[in-house]
């Protein structure tokens, strides 16, 4: 009879295990069948339409989508320069995946995930200016097939009201959308996370384990066993605490990590920040050059028709200059949309406007000795390499807590039902137990651990020794090259008021007739060129200071 009542256990334990298999296979067939089914669309586009003014573009879309449709539409320039509103539609092709959807479930992910990151865990203060920039309503996005459309041609709207971007507005744009940052933001939450599942593995661990078997030994037998094992570390000769420690290094030292790749990307930005204002003041300078070189070359040839004054060589001398100055403005011209397509695609700026940059205005006096006292405390490389090298110190304690002693405590709940004797039937058993590990020989390997350690730690402290000479070794450099600059600016400042007024004496003695136009070419071209010199230099000498600023370790903005 206690043989029947055993097999009914075990009839019983079979049947359910086979349920919950039979459901598992149910549940996984669904969730493949539900993939197939996701990758058996895919909406593609298709343009119907082509209009010169939006407002019937809108028209057409409105009227699709009564019509159950789902129409869009893009705007670009034509070959006949001009703007053109182009309408689509999306069509469902059923043999390939619908990479649409899948792109807008991963935004939507990686948005939800900013969003608890920025909750849970606090940003270094270089990073709070992120949303500021998502709330700047003047840039204003366009959908993601117009933003990788950045030809000359597409660029932007001439006759559009132009956007004022200053730095600080293209810094923030910088951080909150480039991928690189972004990576580097999940990265920051993901070491930490990885590294706390060294401290989660002290808690009480908990495992249910079973088994079931049909053996033969003299006659027939069977046999179930079910467990609930749990384990706890009471004592590991000290290695929890040098965890927790390291830890809360580690925190610091992806923040410092992030921090310096923000570094990085503020020291870009201020690049193409600069050569993009650059090209743009060079650009209205020598459109003012030129209209007013035109206006001059109308006075000499009205004046050579009449006979007065000016002889044929002066009027085709004046020409030829007028044309150079407009080849000049054509190749500027070409510059400008060079710089500008960097520009847009490092800060993703896709605003359909013009941009029209504020100058960079930093009134930061540098002070060497000070900002190499100040960057060995604050600049985020030098920081990181330091934190790196405590670290490593830390993991030399590990290695050798490693070879302590260990106790852990122990306790299980058995339940064993079958056919043998020595179960004497269905029962239960439970215990505790106390257990104990101490390491007394490995040939050596746990000493070659420390060792190859203790090397590391070196090495770190040899790299931090390095990053340190190389900061402030650009610091010097940056420092030099700025000094140098300020005083070549006051050069240039007085070479151009010099110029000027070279310029017009030579034109108003030009027109009483006791110069000859020769020396209103030269001085003319020499108010072109250090006017043009003072332009880059002072763009180059606000950058350089966004260099030192940054390179120091101090704040861009308060």
């Amino acid at each position: 009879m206690k043989k029947n009542i055993n097999i009914k256990y075990i009839i019983l334990v079979f049947l359910l295990i086979f349920f919950c298999l039979f459901a598992y296979s149910i549940e996984a067939s669904e969730n493949i069948k539900e993939a197939d089914s996701h990758e058996s669309t895919v909406e593609k586009t298709k343009q119907i339409a082509s209009f010169k003014t939006k407002d019937k573009a809108l028209e057409l879309i409105n009227t699709l989508k009564k019509e159950g449709k789902d129409a869009f539409y893009t705007s670009g320039r034509g070959k006949d320069n001009k703007i053109y509103y182009r309408v689509f539609i999306k069509i469902k092709d059923d043999k390939t995946t619908e990479k649409t959807s899948l792109v807008a479930n991963i935004d939507s992910n990686d948005s939800s995930t900013k969003k608890e990151f920025e909750n849970k865990i606090s940003l270094p203060d270089n990073s709070k200016s992120i949303k500021a920039a998502e709330q700047n309503n003047e840039l204003k996005s366009i959908d993601s097939q117009n933003s990788l459309q950045l030809l000359p041609e597409n660029i932007s709207h001439p006759t559009a009201q132009p956007v004022l971007i200053d730095f600080k507005d293209y810094i923030n744009r910088v951080i909150s959308a480039n991928p690189s940052l972004k990576i580097s933001e999940e990265d920051y939450r993901q070491t930490q996370i990885r590294f706390m599942r060294n401290l989660e593995a002290y808690g009480i661990n908990v495992s249910l384990n079973g088994n079931a078997g049909l053996y033969y030994d003299r006659g027939g037998h069977t046999g179930v066993e079910v467990s609930i094992d749990a384990s706890k570390n009471l004592y590991d000769s000290g290695k929890r605490q040098i965890l927790e420690k390291e830890l809360e290094i580690v925190k610091a030292l992806t923040k410092a990590d992030l921090l310096s790749n923000y570094d990085t990307a503020m020291l870009s930005a201020a690049a193409y920040y600069a050569d993009f204002y650059y090209s743009q003041e060079i650009l209205d300078f020598l459109k003012e050059q030129y209209n007013r070189q035109r206006a001059f070359i109308e006075k000499v040839q009205e004046s050579f028709n009449k006979g007065i004054r000016f002889t044929i060589y002066d009027s085709l001398t004046a020409q030829y200059e007028n044309l150079q100055l407009e080849k000049d403005l054509l190749q500027q011209k070409a510059n400008i949309i060079k710089s500008e397509i960097s520009f847009r695609q490092f800060g993703h700026v896709y605003t359909e406007n013009p941009i029209r940059l504020a100058p960079m205005d930093f009134r930061f006096k540098p002070d060497i000795d000070y900002l190499q006292k100040y960057a060995i405390s604050n600049n985020n490389s030098i920081f990181s390499a330091r934190l790196q090298e405590k670290l490593q110190n830390y993991r030399v304690f590990e290695r050798k807590a490693e070879g302590g002693i260990k106790i852990d405590a122990g306790s299980s709940i058995k339940f064993l039902a079958g056919s043998t004797d020595f179960t004497g039937g269905t029962n239960f058993k439970a215990g505790l137990s106390l257990r104990f590990s101490l390491p007394l020989l490995d040939g050596g390997v746990r000493k070659s651990d420390i060792l190859a350690e203790q090397i590391e730690t070196l090495k770190q402290r040899l790299r931090l020794e390095k990053v340190t000479e190389d900061v402030i070794k650009k610091i010097n450099e940056v420092y030099i090259d700025f000094q140098n600059l300020e005083q070549s600016l006051k050069i240039l400042e007085q070479q151009l008021e010099i110029n000027e007024k070279r310029l017009a004496i030579s034109l108003e003695r030009l027109e009483k007739g006791l110069e000859e136009y020769r020396s209103v070419k030269e001085s003319w071209n020499d108010l072109i060129n250090s006017k043009i010199s003072l332009i880059q230099q002072r763009t180059l000498s606000q950058k350089l200071l966004v260099d030192i600023i940054v390179l120091s370790g101090k704040r861009l903005f308060n």
